[in-house]
């Protein structure tokens, strides 16, 4: 009696779940052949293809969607080239200041957007970068380093030294062992930073 109860209470929460994250999808799908959709009304007033039309015929349209994902995927491989090599530093060496540099990278994280967005608008500013791709990947780049080089260290601490300290040992170069290694190790944190950078990236844009 009491499994079946746990059944169907794991079947419930499952579906609420399914629905919590179905939900919002529906409703986007529905509001985008709707041209008025007010508060309080369950199904749109009007309907319309306005939103479609714009979509198929509006070049502008196509050219800011290229060059959000030129910039979204420049933003993951750097943060790939930055945060893996510092969460691999930071998970297996313990140096002096090491608290102080795990906090300048929880800093970005820490400080209000607003104050860190007008500072940086300033900054590019004067450096020239204001309107061009450049800044943009820098302005990317300070919100979505701090959680990846987190990711990474916290999968380097998993892991461990010791399967490079074995591999070193048996002639291994550091390069082979990282390849050979950790690399297929690390592809589940490295699957989870792309798309949560990804993501924060075309939020930005």
């Amino acid at each position: 009696m009491e499994n079946s109860v746990t059944r169907k209470g794991t079947k419930l929460i499952f579906f609420f779940s399914i629905l919590f994250l179905v939900m919002p999808v529906i409703l986007l799908i529905v509001k985008s052949f709707s041209f008025s959709w007010k508060w309080g009304e369950l199904f749109p007033a009007t309907w319309s293809l306005k939103g479609w039309q714009v979509l198929f015929t509006e070049p502008r349209f196509w050219q800011a969607l290229q060059s959000s994902w030129w910039i979204g995927i420049t933003v993951v491989l750097l943060n790939l080239l930055v945060a893996i090599p510092a969460g691999r530093t930071v998970a297996f060496h313990s140096f002096k200041g090491k608290w102080f540099f795990e906090l300048l990278f929880t800093l970005p994280i820490l400080i209000p957007s607003l104050a860190v967005a007008m500072g940086l608008h300033m900054t590019m500013i004067r450096l020239g970068f204001a309107d061009h791709w450049l800044g943009v990947v820098v302005v990317h780049l300070l919100p979505s380093v701090p959680y990846t080089i987190k990711i990474f260290h916290s999968s380097f601490e998993r892991i461990g030294p010791h399967l490079e300290d074995q591999a070193t040992s048996l002639g291994s170069n550091k390069w082979y062992s990282f390849y050979s290694i950790y690399f297929p190790l690390l592809v589940p944190s490295i699957r989870s930073a792309v798309f949560l950078v990804f993501v924060i990236s075309l939020h930005a844009c």
